[in-house]
């Protein structure tokens, strides 16, 4: 799974080859498809004279009608050339680029009010990481868990799941298949206060132990998951189990 900053990275990468698609191959494109030729474009307007022409000939009767179909035509071939002016007029290099220009001015403010604010989250939030007390290992693992919230806000905590298991733990926590044991909480934990969660025992060939914390963020209103896997070893020390991947916050 990406990390904000890499996914980050990503989005911007998307935007600026979005915008470079938007900005000179869009237009280009819309003109194509809406826009007719100059030639067109004059048949159109010789068409309306024609017709207005023919009006003229009628009776005095309908001269009123004449001179109002007379007048639309004239009216409409105006329409179309400003609007033919504004969209279907040449386009420079020069002005795509200054439309590209801006939006790239705008994809950098947004980015840059973006990360501000992801700053100050990560500076402000609450951050509930499990933990242990004292751990054994005498044929089977021991393990007296704790939570502690290591950020400046307080922070709900929701649940907690955690499994023994007989073998490493995967590459993707999608690949997770089996069944998590869980405690439910609804209780606030405060910054810089350290809680015991549980004494826990594993069986003799389970050596690998894996938990999670959920928790919601006071300041963002948000629900993160905090991460701990541990390896025990048959000469009773302990490794980190599971790399990043099952070892941290989200």
């Amino acid at each position: 799974m990406l990390n904000p900053k890499a996914r980050d990275k990503l989005l911007f990468a998307f935007l600026f080859v979005g915008g470079l698609a938007l900005c000179f191959w869009g237009p280009l494109w819309i003109r194509d498809k809406t826009c007719s030729s100059p030639a067109e474009n004059s048949i159109s307007v010789k068409n309306d004279n024609a017709a207005a022409g023919q009006h003229e000939k009628k009776t005095d009767g309908f001269a009123k009608s004449e001179n109002t179909s007379a007048n639309n035509g004239d009216n409409k071939s105006q329409n179309w050339e400003t609007l033919h002016f504004l969209f279907c007029g040449d386009i420079k290099l020069t002005d795509l680029a200054l439309v590209f220009f801006t939006y790239g001015l705008f994809v950098v403010a947004w980015m840059t009010v973006r990360g501000a604010d992801r700053n100050t989250e990560a500076t402000e939030r609450s951050y509930v990481v499990p933990g242990y007390d004292d751990t054994a290992f005498n044929g089977y693992a021991v393990i007296s868990l704790v939570m502690t919230n290591c950020g400046r806000m307080p922070g709900v905590v929701k649940e907690v799941g955690y499994a023994f298991l007989k073998r490493d733990l995967p590459r993707w926590r999608w690949q997770a298949d089996w069944a998590w044991t869980t405690i439910s909480y609804d209780w606030v934990i405060r910054p810089e206060v350290r809680r015991p969660i549980d004494t826990l025992r594993g069986l003799p060939d389970e050596r690998v132990f894996v938990m999670y914390i959920k928790y919601e963020d006071l300041f963002t209103r948000r629900i993160h998951y905090s991460r701990m896997g541990m390896a025990f070893k048959a000469d009773g020390k302990i490794d980190r189990a599971g790399g990043n991947t099952w070892n941290g916050w989200t």
